[in-house]
């Protein structure tokens, strides 16, 4: 084959060829550009979402935004440590109250092992559960119970009923006996003994 013949079939299969190269080029801006206004029809639900919601605060908040009901019991003059709380006849007894939200009032009452109740707060018999606004004092309750002579010696089990609204002797008494505390109110337990 001479030269020429060589160009007559270069020339033939690059004529073949060229056109394809040509449509290839062709293709992928259009396929980009598919690929991009998919991408953003994704996105924009997602942006969407973005913008309705706040942004969080590094420094706010955090957990579940639940109200939680605790308290611990100290006495001033504890004989044998923290577990169990053991305290003397003559001792006060503290209510700290320390990561407690949400519930405003707060109600309780002491129980021995030989049955025998003693009341907290409500502290008098007509009296409702204390508001926690006013009667807190870095986290601890502003007054303290003397396990004076309504305590004998022993085991107490100590009740406390946090709730949104105030409640009498007789409500707590009621929620107590039946079981049902209802959406407002919560009971909380620890014990201690006087010695």
């Amino acid at each position: 084959m001479s030269d020429a013949a060589h160009d007559d079939i270069f020339e033939q299969v690059m004529a073949e060829v060229a056109p394809a190269k040509k449509r290839s080029r062709f293709r992928f801006p259009i396929l980009a550009g598919l690929l991009v206004a998919s991408a953003a029809v994704l996105m924009i639900p997602i942006a969407m979402r973005s913008a309705e919601s706040p942004q969080a605060d590094e420094f706010g908040a955090r957990g579940s935004g639940q109200d939680i009901a605790t308290f611990s019991l100290n006495c001033s003059s504890p004989e044998s440590g923290d577990a169990p709380l053991s305290c003397a006849n003559d001792a006060k007894l503290f209510f700290d109250m320390q990561g407690t939200t949400g519930y405003p009032y707060f109600a309780a009452f002491g129980r021995h092992t030989d049955g025998t109740v003693v009341w907290y707060f409500p502290e008098a018999l007509g009296g409702h559960s204390i508001e926690l606004a006013e009667h807190l004092e870095q986290g601890v309750l502003d007054r303290s119970v003397v396990l004076g002579q309504a305590h004998s010696r022993g085991e107490y089990q100590v009740y406390g009923f946090y709730s949104k609204v105030p409640l009498t002797r007789a409500d707590i008494k009621e929620r107590f006996r039946s079981g049902v505390y209802g959406d407002d109110t919560v009971l909380i337990n620890r014990s201690f003994s006087v010695l």
